[in-house]
């Protein structure tokens, strides 16, 4: 009876023989109407008992138990997040200024290498990187329907950049200072640059 909708792919009857000769009467006085119905209901079962609304269907099932309704799909796993959630959120409990875990070392390093990169070549054009100017991590999940349209997840927070203890403050004094330099010689000015040395096998540029 939800499938059915009466007058345009079908009629709805009770199983009595008053409500079934009221159907059958209802198709014989219209049969061209009837035959309208029909392939109505054709199309609509092929669309909706397909394969791929069932897979949609039940994908919004599961999106709906994790509290992700509305939010975009993605077939790459590295779509759709911070490059500083990339590479340090597995070490998320070590940004103590004084830990010195090699892949948090090699992260935040990689982090300051693209700013130097942007820096450098962007030319008068806009250039940014995916995430905050602190290596802030965490995805960004912006409000709607299927988290309460809460905005906490949304909120930049800038109080990690002004933990002394925690690395983000060193990130953050980074970029400040990469600013200033930026400001001074105008390098973002400049209408072209030039690449005197690359070399692939070593990683470097300048």
């Amino acid at each position: 009876r939800d499938f059915v909708t009466p007058g345009e792919d079908g009629y709805l009857v009770d199983p009595n023989p008053g409500s079934v000769a009221w159907g059958c009467k209802q198709i014989l006085e219209n049969f061209e109407h009837a035959r309208w119905m029909g392939e109505n209901a054709q199309r609509k079962a092929l669309r909706e008992f397909s394969w791929e609304h069932i897979a949609q269907n039940t994908e919004r099932v599961y999106y709906g138990l994790l509290n992700r309704q509305g939010a975009p799909r993605k077939r790459n796993r590295d779509v759709g997040y911070s490059m500083s959630t990339r590479m340090l959120h597995e070490h998320c409990l070590n940004m103590k200024t004084r830990d010195n875990n090699p892949a948090v070392l090699r992260g935040l390093s990689m982090l300051k290498l693209m700013k130097l990169l942007v820096a450098s070549i962007s030319g008068d054009a806009v250039l940014t990187w995916m995430g905050t100017e602190f290596g802030q991590i965490g995805d960004v999940d912006m409000p709607r329907p299927g988290n309460g349209f809460d905005d906490e997840c949304a909120r930049t927070q800038y109080e990690l950049s002004q933990d002394d203890g925690l690395k983000f403050s060193c990130l953050a004094a980074f970029e400040a200072r990469l600013n200033a330099t930026l400001a001074r010689f105008a390098w973002l000015a400049q209408p072209s640059h030039a690449v005197l040395l690359q070399n692939e096998m070593d990683k470097t540029i300048a």
